[in-house]
């Protein structure tokens, strides 16, 4: 007797799991599971019976077993064949719904799964690769490469290398323009990107910075830093989320507060499936690492700031989703604090 308590499910080929032969090998993957593996085997009864379920409804346990019988499973094997199934995630319980086995971006998954890796020191792969961007870019604008602010006030900031030492924000300054500035803009065919310091996959730097600090005035702010002018964007319409700017009092002002927020569409737009996201994480270590290996050069020190509930400002809709916010603290030099 199964476990599958039959008089009260039917089961159905799960919607999103492919078979997919190459170079002679079965593959089974399924992207709503975010998992691929080689097949050993390749039962002859297997293809018949997916087929038979795929042609039809959802069949309760003991009408199953039968249609396994039918195609060739032998009576004393069929309840362990199907459990297989069942735990590989072939087999569902019928009424799980999934999305479209057609769907952009399951088939992406699916190509990117089975396909070798692309050359890109190949001219014709660099090709391919901006003709089918172009395509993408007539039916969906691809995102820009950085947030625009708008054109209200701006706080300028001294660049590292152009501007003379002893500026007030020369710290912070640096410490935003080798993290996240803007070196130059770049285009891959309709798809805007920019070079900066951290490297990042495909140049999408999936990620704005705000700041909360008191450096500027002589009260907490928070800033947008737009990389492409290297300057802080006062932030005038932040609600404070307690009602008070000393939402953390052990920080501020002592430290400054460095807030990054993601802005995955840069990477979607481009990559278009669930492969998008360990590129987004990867994209952040280069990040934060480039983050604290400035900050130690500086002479600052980069706190990790763990959850506590409700962030200091309610992050507003155009700077995204917040990932991880760093608490910076100024730490004295020879010769005065930088």
């Amino acid at each position: 007797m199964s476990d599958h308590q039959p008089d009260l499910q039917r089961w159905a080929v799960s919607p999103t799991v492919s078979l997919v032969r190459l170079d002679g090998t079965w593959l089974w993957e399924d992207p709503a599971r975010g998992a691929h593996r080689r097949l050993r085997t390749m039962p002859s009864w297997l293809g018949p019976l997916l087929a038979r379920l795929l042609a039809g409804p959802a069949l309760p346990w003991q009408s199953l077993t039968s249609a396994a019988e039918d195609c060739g499973v032998p009576a004393d094997r069929t309840e362990g064949c199907l459990n297989s199934l069942v735990t590989a995630g072939l087999l569902v319980s019928g009424g799980t719904t999934g999305p479209d086995r057609d769907t952009a971006a399951l088939r992406d998954r699916q190509w990117a799964l089975v396909s070798p890796p692309a050359d890109y020191t190949r001219p014709s792969t660099v090709d391919e690769d901006i003709t089918l961007m172009w395509r993408q870019a007539a039916a969906e604008v691809p995102p820009p490469a950085y947030h625009r602010f708008g054109d209200g006030p701006r706080v300028a900031l001294p660049h590292p290398v152009l501007d003379a030492p002893g500026h007030p924000l020369d710290a912070l300054g640096h410490l935003l323009y080798l993290t996240h500035g803007v070196l130059e803009d770049a285009a891959i065919g309709p798809l805007p990107r920019t070079r900066r310091v951290p490297p990042s996959h495909g140049a999408a730097h999936p990620f704005d910075l705000t700041v909360t600090t008191r450096t500027v005035l002589e009260e907490v702010s928070t800033y947008g830093y737009d990389p492409s002018e290297h300057a802080l964007v006062p932030l005038a319409d932040e609600v404070p989320e307690t009602g008070t700017p000393a939402a953390e009092p052990d920080l501020l002002p002592e430290a400054d507060v460095l807030t990054i927020h993601l802005v995955a569409e840069r990477v979607q737009w481009r990559y278009r499936s669930s492969t998008a996201y360990p590129t987004i994480f990867l994209d952040l270590g280069h990040l934060v690492e480039t983050l604290y290996t400035t900050a130690a050069h500086l002479g600052w020190q980069v706190t990790d700031l763990p959850s506590r509930g409700a962030p200091l400002f309610r992050p507003r809709a155009e700077t995204g989703t917040v990932l991880t916010r760093l608490a910076l603290r100024h730490r004295p030099v020879a010769g005065g604090e930088r």
